[in-house]
């Protein structure tokens, strides 16, 4: 990627390119967490990388200091949807993952017949952490190049001769699914035999 030294850095380019850098160790600890087997947590840190990459979305508009201050990161998911519509489907599984409630505890709750209880912290769901991170590499691919779309020459996921829209034909689509189709299936629900 060439930058472009010709045209002014804006204040919320400049905030959007900050806050999409400081994720790599967000998707580092994301990453360790899903190799762990604690996929609870690593969908926390998920969704806190997703609404990063939407506020950089939204940020990157703004020039104003104290209008930058008051964008929510979670109330910028629709920014982000409007550029990468898949956004919203992973903020949702993000969302419902996130908060688990008494019947997702259940799921991982067994109890044996002499009435002693077994909490299983971890399962397989290889697959899905996966596909998690390869989802957010992918969008935060996208937000960085909208974001710093004035300052760049190359693009590999935007198509500039298309207004800036998603270059549906992106090559990281087909590593993305040569990576995941090379993890065995697996079921997303807990194994909580004994």
């Amino acid at each position: 990627m060439l930058t472009n030294p010709d045209v002014e850095l804006g204040f919320g380019t400049y905030a959007a390119s900050i806050a999409l850098e400081r994720l790599q160790l967000s998707f580092g600890a994301a990453h360790l967490l899903y190799n762990l087997g604690l996929h609870y947590e690593g969908d926390v840190i998920a969704r806190q990388i997703l609404e990063q990459i939407a506020w950089s979305v939204a940020a990157s508009q703004v020039v104003d200091e104290d209008k930058l201050e008051r964008i929510s990161s979670s109330a910028s998911i629709p920014d982000l949807k409007v550029l990468a519509p898949a956004a919203g489907r992973l903020n949702g599984y993000l969302s419902k993952s996130a908060h688990l409630g008494l019947a997702q505890h259940r799921q991982v709750f067994q109890a044996d017949v002499s009435g002693r209880g077994r909490i299983s912290m971890t399962w397989n769901r290889t697959r899905v952490s996966a596909d998690i991170l390869l989802s957010l590499a992918d969008l935060w691919a996208i937000a960085y190049e909208w974001t710093q779309r004035a300052h760049m020459t190359t693009f590999v996921s935007l198509d500039p001769e298309a207004n800036f829209h998603v270059d549906a034909k992106r090559s990281f689509l087909g590593i993305a699914k040569k990576l995941l189709d090379d993890i065995p299936p697996a079921d997303e629900k807990p194994d909580v035999s004994a």
